[in-house]
C-alpha cells in the first residue's frame, strides 16, 4: 500500500509479511516491540464516558462492499475485519460493538492487553499525527489569545530548524507548513521504518533521539517539494512543537505527552489511562504509538467535531481556527489510497485527511482501517479499528467510507 503499509510506523516489514499470510487478529495496530519504553498519561479522578444510548441504534440499510450487488450493513464488521466500531451523534454514544474477528474474539495490541474490548487499549498507528497537528493547534490558539504571546514570534512558513536548534541538514530546512502538509521534499518511504527501528523499536538500534535520527536520515529531493505521506515530517512537526513548549516557564521540561495530559486528557476527563511510547529523551513518537481505548478516542473526535464546527472567534473553542487551516485542502495529492476510492478521494491538510467531497467529512487514518471519521454536517464521529490485511486493505477502507456514510443516512434520515 503505497501510502501506509509501512508509514504506520508500529510496525516492521516482516510483521506486515505475516499479516499478509496469516491474516492475524493481532495486526491490528499491533506492535512487535513489547519492551519499548511508554509514558502514561494518567486519567483524571472525575473522568467519564461520554453518555450513551439505551438500546443502541441499529445498523440497517445497504452499503456498496466492493461486490457486484450491495451487502447489508449489519455483515460491514465481519467482512472490514473491523473489532471495535463506535458511532456518536450529537455527543453520545448511539451505537458500540467488539466483534470477533476470523474466529477469534481477540484484537491484541501487546502481550498482557486485555482481549478485544471497551478495556482494550488500541495502539493508534498514524492517528496519532492529528493528536500532534492539534496539540501545536492548542499552543498556536493560547499563544494568539495572550497579548504577551507567552510562547513567543510562531510562523509556520519559517523552517523548523529555526526552533529546533538540535536538527542539522536538510532536516532543518523545511517550513512547519511543509512539514504539516507532508511536502518537506525529502526522499522518504515510510515503509522501510528506518525512524521506528532507530529511536523506539526495542532493538541493538533502538534508543536515539528523534531529532539526531531525523537529521541523519533527511535526504532532500530535486525539484519542488510534491505531497510524500512521511513520518519524519510529522516527526519534524512534532519536535517543533516540543521545543516551542521551552519557551514558557509554565511548561519548560514538557514533552508531547505532557502537553497531552495537561490540555487534552484532563479537560476532557477521559475515561482511562494512555500510554505513548518515547525514545531515549522522553519524546513520543509524533507519528505513531499512542494506545487508548476506544471511548476516549470518540471522545477526543467529538472535541475535534465540536471545534471544526464553532465560528474561529468562539472563545469556548479555542482550537477552531487552526482547524479550518488544517482542514484546507492542498490539492496535488497523489497517492494510490487517497485516489482509489471512486467518489471518496481524499485530501490532506495539516495531519487530516478531509475527503474532496466535503459531504464525507474528513479522517485520522491509521494502518489497517483505523478511522476516525468525523461528519461535521451530521455532527457525527465514528471510531474504527480493524484488522485489514495489508493485500486488501485498499478495497475494504473503500468498503467503510461506503458503509460509515450508510451509517450515517441511516441516524439521519
Amino acid at each position: 500500500m503505497a501510502m501506509r503499509a509501512g508509514t504506520k510506523a508500529c510496525w516492521t516489514s516482516a510483521l506486515l509479511v505475516l499479516c499478509e499470510l496469516t491474516l492475524l487478529p493481532a495486526c491490528a495496530g499491533a506492535d512487535v516491540a513489547p519492551k519499548s519504553k511508554s509514558v502514561p498519561i494518567a486519567a483524571p479522578a472525575d473522568g467519564a464516558d461520554l453518555p450513551q444510548q439505551i438500546p443502541s441504534a441499529a445498523l440497517a440499510g445497504e452499503y456498496d462492499c466492493g461486490r457486484w450487488w450491495p451487502c447489508p450493513l449489519g455483515e460491514f464488521m465481519w467482512r472490514s475485519r473491523v473489532c471495535a466500531l463506535l458511532v456518536v451523534k450529537a455527543g453520545t454514544i448511539v451505537y458500540e460493538n467488539y466483534a470477533p474477528i476470523q474466529g477469534s474474539t481477540r484484537c491484541k495490541l501487546e502481550p498482557g492487553d486485555p482481549d478485544n474490548g471497551r478495556d482494550a487499549p488500541y495502539g493508534l498507528a498514524s492517528i496519532t499525527k492529528s493528536f500532534t497537528s492539534t496539540l501545536l493547534g492548542l499552543l498556536i490558539a493560547r499563544n494568539q489569545s495572550d497579548p504577551t504571546h507567552p510562547w513567543g514570534d510562531i510562523d509556520l512558513a519559517k523552517p523548523v530548524g529555526h526552533y529546533v536548534p538540535a536538527l542539522t541538514g536538510a532536516a532543518a530546512r523545511p517550513s512547519l507548513e511543509q512539514a504539516l502538509r507532508m511536502r518537506s521534499g525529502f526522499i522518504w518511504d515510510d515503509r522501510d521504518n528506518l525512524l521506528y527501528e532507530r529511536t523506539i523499536k526495542d532493538s541493538a538500534h533502538a534508543g536515539e533521539p528523534f531529532a539526531d535520527a531525523a537529521s541523519d536520515l533527511a535526504q532532500p529531493s530535486e525539484g519542488p517539494p510534491a505531497f510524500n505521506y512521511s513520518g519524519l515530517d510529522t516527526t519534524l512537526a512534532g519536535l517543533t512543537l516540543e521545543s516551542l513548549l521551552q519557551r514558557h516557564p509554565d511548561t519548560a521540561g514538557w514533552h508531547l505527552s505532557d502537553l497531552l495530559a495537561a490540555w487534552i486528557w484532563q479537560p476532557l476527563r477521559m475515561k482511562y489511562d494512555a500510554r505513548w511510547k518515547v525514545d531515549a529523551s522522553g519524546t513520543p513518537a509524533p507519528f505513531c504509538c499512542l494506545y487508548m481505548r476506544a471511548r476516549d478516542l470518540a471522545k477526543f473526535g467529538q472535541f475535534i467535531l465540536e471545534n471544526a464546527t464553532a465560528p474561529s472567534d468562539n472563545p469556548t473553542t479555542p482550537l477552531a481556527s487552526w482547524m479550518q487551516r488544517a482542514l484546507r485542502p492542498q490539492g496535488g495529492v497523489t497517492d494510490v489510497a487517497a485516489t482509489s476510492c471512486p467518489g471518496y478521494q481524499l485530501d490532506y491538510g495539516y495531519q487530516w485527511w478531509p475527503f474532496v467531497d466535503p459531504r464525507h467529512g474528513f479522517l485520522g487514518l491509521g494502518i489497517h482501517g483505523q478511522m476516525l471519521h468525523i461528519f461535521p454536517r451530521e455532527k457525527i464521529v465514528i471510531v474504527q479499528f480493524s484488522t485489514m490485511p495489508a493485500r486488501e486493505e485498499l478495497a475494504l477502507e473503500c468498503a467503510s467510507y461506503h458503509a460509515h456514510s450508510a451509517i450515517v443516512d441511516s441516524l439521519t434520515r
